[in-house]
């Protein structure tokens, strides 16, 4: 049935006259009355006045044939004829030329001031009011009885789209129209789409155009390549009255209810076909006669035509402002409010995003500088106990070195003992031989030689003290490490201060390193290990001290051992933090001063508490010192043990508090 249709529309052809029994092809005009209307080129021809009349120029817009030669309304009388006759008949002084134009034609004529006077759609002549264009009388039917309420335009859809309702649910659809450049057939539906809150010019995927043509929409929406149809008012009708089979296969939609329904229709009535004066070299007295003499042409009995006075046009304008064509085709230009007005969504948006970009980065900055403030004040307060901490290392290592200085007074003053006492008794044995009667000479010799090496090994032990003082002491001499053991053992003795059992078992060991320092190192253990077995829960019964001296091929290994009491937790570590000796002429340096000793020798020191009561004393020192690089090999080889107290272990006094003097 459908491809019966399509043959039906496509050899199409109309009755003229609106006699059904005669047709014509679409290509070919009537003879008639007709033959007065003439083309462009034919007025340029004959455009003199005739016996002396005035030359009016009158132009038509050319109608679409399918209705008829000179029919602009589908399903209403014939427009032109009429006028064209009433004019000629009412003005005969006149010499009128009718022309006939298409619709861009007429336009530029009218543009140039080519006609005087033109026959147009209202959107035409608001379109043309800047070049002087100015309304006279406007159309009306019976059916259309109000000139301000005349055209409009309606949507259809096919049969098989029943989702299609709205306007809104057209969006996205294909749509056909007659003419890009129709008024009422093109831009009053895409009015309707503006009015209904969308963009026009991006509304339908895509937009087919008929050259004026309606039986071409049809034809097309029958084939499924459009799903819209567009069409002028009283038009659909028309064809379905042509063609009533056609009628199940499509469906108005979009309709707008209440006014005039006369016809189906999809948007607004509008001001129909309207004479407008065109040339500003018209005199007012026949414009005059123009105006008075179409507004006194009769009434058609049949279709109720008759002419009148439009008085809103501005609605027509609306139309050309929403759609921004014609006298508002400037605001497509690009500027800032047009900007804002098609993309303020996406301008919106981006200021949003900007603004919270903004914010955040305000955000993150005073985030950053909070952040940086309290890095500051850690720093400084960081380098605060740093300089806290290392003005107590530098008090500590003062105190150490006076309690070193100290502590040595007592060797010092065995060590120059000895020369003292051998430079006193070669003194006085000089001093006999002198006042003996008989010279000896070389007993003298060797009491001098004496003296003076004597002298020499005292001057030694005061450079020495001198020098340690300093801080100017050298650690690289050979030193017998088994002999500083056995010396310290034998004056704690000959001093009483070690009372207790004493077992001492050393191998010869030589490292390099400073005597003076060493042998106080070693004399400190012994004494604190002496001390601490003499002080036992049972006074000096069962109290004892066990040195060992050994080597291992790379470190030589003091160890200490004493008995005493059983140490509570945390005991040891209370009793060997620094400046917290419980011994009345004590100053608390001595685990201090044999760390320091230990570690300057690139060695180690611990001390730990047993079980069974006491504690382990442990000095580990290299055979071979060499700096750093050899400091790392001897503690990856060397047993050293890291059981100091958290409070005395290497370099954990950088983050202490100064010590209360």
């Amino acid at each position: 049935m459908v491809l019966a249709i399509l043959l039906l529309l496509s050899p199409f052809s109309v009755s003229a006259g609106g006699n059904a029994d005669v047709k014509v092809p679409l290509d070919e005009r009537s003879i008639g009355q007709e033959e007065a209307i003439l083309s462009p080129a034919e007025a340029a021809m004959s455009a003199v006045p005739l016996n002396g009349r005035p030359l009016v120029r009158f132009g038509f817009l050319k109608p679409m044939l399918a209705y008829g030669e000179n029919n602009y309304q589908p399903g209403e009388t014939d427009i032109r004829r009429p006028l064209v006759a009433h004019l000629r008949r009412m003005m005969p002084d006149v010499h009128f030329q009718f022309v006939e134009y298409e619709l861009p034609a007429l336009s530029e004529a009218v543009k140039r001031h080519e006609v005087d006077y033109a026959l147009m759609s209202a959107g035409q002549y608001v379109e043309l009011r800047s070049y002087g264009a100015y309304a006279l009388a406007t159309v009306y039917t019976a059916r259309f009885p109000d000139p301000n309420r005349f055209t409009a335009a309606l949507f259809v859809t096919t049969a098989d789209h029943p989702e299609i309702q709205t306007i809104a649910d057209m969006k996205g659809a294909r749509a056909v129209f007659n003419s890009q450049a129709n008024f009422i057939n093109y831009q009053l539906p895409l009015a309707a789409i503006a009015n209904a809150g969308f963009n026009p010019d991006r509304f339908f995927f895509k937009q087919h155009f008929t050259n004026d043509k309606p039986q071409e929409v049809l034809r097309l929406l029958l084939e499924r390549k459009a799903d819209i149809g567009v069409f002028r008012v009283c038009e659909y009708e028309t064809l379905i009255a042509k063609w009533p089979q056609l009628k199940q296969s499509f469906r108005p939609t979009a309709l707008v209810s209440g006014g005039n329904q006369s016809c189906l229709r999809s948007t607004e009535l509008f001001p129909g076909w309207t004479v407008a004066l065109t040339t500003d070299n018209m005199a007012p007295q026949l414009t005059k006669r123009m105006v008075e003499t179409i507004l006194a042409m009769p009434i058609d009995p049949s279709s109720g035509m008759g002419w009148s006075v439009a008085t809103e046009f501005s609605r027509v304008n609306d139309v050309f402002h929403v759609l921004r064509i014609g006298p508002y085709a400037y605001l497509r230009d690009w500027t800032l409010s047009r900007i804002w007005r098609d993309f303020w969504p996406l301008i919106a948006a981006a200021l949003a995003l900007l603004a919270g970009f903004v914010f955040h980065s305000v955000s993150v900055e005073r985030l950053a500088q909070s952040r940086a403030r309290e890095l500051n004040d850690a720093y400084v307060r960081q380098r605060e106990i740093e300089d806290k901490a290392l003005k107590t290392e530098e008090r500590l290592a003062a105190l150490s070195r006076l309690g070193v200085v100290s502590q040595l007074s007592s060797i010092f003053a065995h060590e120059m003992g000895q020369p003292l006492s051998a430079i006193r008794y070669r003194a006085r044995a000089l001093k006999t031989l002198l006042a003996a009667p008989t010279e000896r000479r070389d007993l003298m010799n060797d009491c001098l030689k004496t003296i003076d090496a004597q002298s020499a090994k005292a001057a030694r032990i005061l450079q020495k003290v001198r020098a340690y003082a300093k801080g100017e002491t050298s650690r690289e001499a050979p030193v017998r490490l088994d002999l500083l053991v056995e010396t310290a053992a034998a004056d704690l003795r000959r001093s009483g201060r070690l009372t207790v059992p004493t077992r001492v078992k050393t191998v010869e060991v030589e490292i390099p390193g400073d005597e003076l320092e060493l042998g106080l190192a070693v004399l400190n253990i012994l004494k604190n290990a002496a001390e601490a077995a003499a002080g036992g829960i049972n006074g000096e019964d069962g109290a004892s001290v066990r040195v060992n001296l050994s080597a291992n091929g790379r470190c030589a290994r003091l160890q200490v051992v004493n008995t005493g009491r059983r140490l509570a937790p945390g005991e040891l570590e209370r009793h060997m933090a620094p400046m917290s000796s419980e011994k009345k002429e004590g100053i608390g340096l001595g685990i201090v001063i044999i760390q320091s000793i230990a570690e300057a020798h690139g060695g180690s020191f611990s001390l730990r508490a047993l079980e069974a009561g006491g504690a382990e004393a442990v000095l580990e020192l290299p055979l071979k010192f060499e700096g750093e690089a050899a400091d790392r090999e001897i503690q990856e080889t060397c047993d050293v043990k890291k059981s100091m107290p958290s409070g005395l272990a290497p370099n954990t006094l950088d983050n202490k508090e100064e010590p209360k003097k």
